[in-house]
């Protein structure tokens, strides 16, 4: 084992410079392409919320409320997140107690969609304003969904 070791470090020094750098760019890029496939995997948006969806029709899942509901509470939320200064996640918190599935979790995200996000010209979903209400947001939300069997985090 270690005379491999060595065998590598004896393999690498001898190489030019330049095919070391193309070597660790190369090596640099797989690991952030492996990265960001994992992020979007966990992320969130409006769009696989919409996938997902049909999914959890399948599987049996029903929604607990009208769809109207979902769009007053993803209202509320973003009217909280554009008080953030005298608001936290605390009030919203009881809405994220209210979904009782995955097709709650799923209706509240399509819901809210992508909004602006303060002081900015881009736009956020709600994962974002999530954690730009509180930064703690996401693991209380998280806990409330892993309490009910909830697949779904932020």
């Amino acid at each position: 084992m270690a005379t491999l070791k060595n065998d590598i470090k004896k393999v690498w020094r001898e190489l030019p410079s330049s095919a070391r750098l193309g070597i660790t760019l190369i090596g640099g890029f797989i690991v952030f392409k492996k990265v960001r496939g994992f992020w979007d995997k966990i992320k969130t948006t409006p769009e696989s919320a919409k996938s997902d969806e049909k999914k959890f029709i399948e599987q049996g899942q029903v929604a607990t409320y009208p769809d109207a509901s979902y769009t007053g509470w993803a209202d509320i939320i973003y009217n909280e997140y554009f008080n953030s200064v005298w608001s936290s996640f605390s009030d919203v918190k009881y809405i994220f107690e209210k979904m009782q599935n995955d097709l709650d979790v799923s209706k509240l995200i399509q819901a809210f969609g992508k909004r602006r996000i303060l002081f900015s010209t881009g736009t956020g979903d709600l994962q974002t304003i999530i954690i730009k209400i509180d930064d703690d947001a996401p693991q209380q939300v998280n806990q409330i969904f892993e309490t009910k069997g909830i697949k779904y985090r932020f």
